[in-house]
Formats: structure tokens, sequence, C-alpha cells
């Protein structure tokens, strides 16, 4: 009797379990329409450009030629916070903007901020703060290995690859600013031609500390020998480019892996340093090309 009245039981559950479901048609949040202001400057140009933008709504229809809406008759002044000195960009049509750097010059460590304002009298702002360029004497390889050839198969075919494991550092930069270096490995093969490999480190870009402490970024990894290019492998130099950069392009920069173009990609999120009511970045970088030697 216990037995029939648990089964029982278990068969009205069920049953109160699907009688209740429903489907339901709900209505996609209300949009609201932004601005997207979207500035990043570096020392290496002439000139800082604006583009202004609305965001587009999430949900609904899609056109192949559905392209943001831009803003026109927008006031955008960039001032320089150390000097309290000013200047205005002028339009150059389709919602982009440019400033001369003339009045104002870009100076390392030097904080500027952006105001928009938009044609309902609205105003946004942002500051970015100017990171110093690159030195390469300031950064080293401290430590490289350059171990075995290993003999891989598999798929129908053989190759080899030579796996490595390297350690940057760089020093001198504060907490304020990141450090990202672009590099490759030079080597010679057994028949002296030359053989470059671009390097990827785990951690793509790395936060300053103060001039005692040198950020650390490793890689292990390795790369493909054969097709014309055989072992022994001699490293010559490392060479290429390191990155400097404020905390608002580092954000940016970091939102960009996160695009996958195909037709189910989500959106791409990245972290406004524009004021409320506003999407945007205002964010500054620089860089230097050389050598490493190790």
């Amino acid at each position: 009797m216990k037995l029939f009245r648990t089964i029982a039981f278990l068969w009205v559950f069920v049953g109160l379990l699907t009688s209740c479901e429903r489907d339901a048609e709900v209505d996609p949040p209300k949009f609201e329409r932004k601005p997207v202001i979207m500035c990043l400057m570096t020392p290496q140009m002439p000139y800082a450009e604006v583009q202004i933008t609305y965001t587009k709504p999430y949900y609904g229809k899609r056109k192949w030629d559905d392209t943001a809406e831009t803003v026109k008759g927008c006031a955008v002044v960039m001032t320089d916070l150390s000097g309290k000195i000013s200047d205005t960009f002028y339009s150059t049509g389709s919602g982009l903007y440019r400033l001369d750097f003339n009045r104002i010059v870009l100076v390392p460590k030097l904080t500027y901020e952006l105001s928009v304002t938009m044609p309902d009298g609205k105003v946004f702002k942002a500051q970015s703060t100017v990171p110093p360029r690159a030195d390469f004497t300031k950064a080293r390889i401290s430590y490289f290995e350059m171990r075995e050839p290993e003999d891989q198969g598999g798929m129908g075919w053989d190759y080899t690859t030579i796996p490595y494991t390297l350690e940057f550092e760089y020093k001198g930069l504060d907490e304020r600013f990141y450090v990202s270096p672009q590099l490759e490995a030079s080597f010679l093969d057994s028949a002296k031609n030359y053989f470059p490999v671009e390097l990827y480190f785990q951690e793509i870009m790395k936060q300053g500390n103060n001039t005692d402490f040198m950020p650390k970024m490793l890689t292990r990894s390795s790369f493909y020998a054969g097709w014309g290019n055989e072992p022994p492998f001699t490293l010559q130099q490392f060479e290429g480019a390191i990155y400097t950069m404020d905390k608002a392009y580092r954000n940016y920069y970091l939102s960009q892996f996160q695009y996958d173009a195909t037709p189910f990609n989500e959106p791409t999120l990245f972290m406004s340093n524009f004021s409320e009511g506003s999407l945007g970045v205002f964010g500054c970088y620089d860089f230097a090309e050389g050598t490493l030697k190790y």
C-alpha cells in the first residue's frame, strides 16, 4: 500500500509539472539609443581622430548594409589637464572629427580630457593618460631554453617541432600603464638560412609596478621544422616592437580578442571609460621598434 501511494504521488507531481509548461511571448528589452565615442590616440601620429556614432538595436531584423548611424554637429574639445590648455576638433565628415597636435601636444605621463557635446546639448567626458614610449634598454630576455627536436606524427604525415621556453622582462613602468611585447625570434638553420619565429606570450600584456619591479611574461611553445628549414637552429636575436598603453586602451585591446566573425557571434563587449549615458573608449598607446640580444 505504501509503495502504491508513493507511485501515485510521483505521477501526480509529474502531471503538475508538465501542466505548467506554456509557450510565452516576451517583448525584448526596450532599446535606448546611446552615442558611441571612439578615440584611440598615439604620439606617433600628428593628429587625434574621434568617431561618433549611435548604438543600434540588438533585436529585430538586420540588413546587410545596416551600418551605424554617424553623428554630425558635435562639439569635440581636448584639454591638457596639466596646463589647462584646450583645443577644438574640426569635422571631416561622416561623424569623424580631427585635432592636429599643434596647440596641444601629447606628453608622456600627462592626462588629457576629451569632452563631447552632442547636438541635443548633452555632454560626455573621458580621460586618458599618455604612456611613456617603450625603451628597449629597459627590456630583456631573462631566460631562454630551446630543447631537442621532437618527432610528431598523425593524420597521415610526419613533422618535427622544436620546443622552447622564454621569459621577457620590462622595468621602469608604473602601475598606470601596461606593456605588450610583439616580438620575433631570429634563428639560423643548419644551412645558415634565416628563420623567424613569432612569439606568443601566455599573457598578452602586463601591468607595470614601479622602478624596482620587472613584470615578467612567459611563453612555453614550439615551432615547426622541416620543409627546407632543418635543425640544428642557432638563436641570433629577438626583434620587433614593444607597446605601452594606458588602462582604457588596454581594456579595448583585450576586447578585440572576443570577436569571432560568425553569424552566431554575440556583440563584442568592451569597458567604456566615458561618462554615464554614452559608450566608448578614449585611450592612448605608444610603441618602439628594436632588437634584443640574449
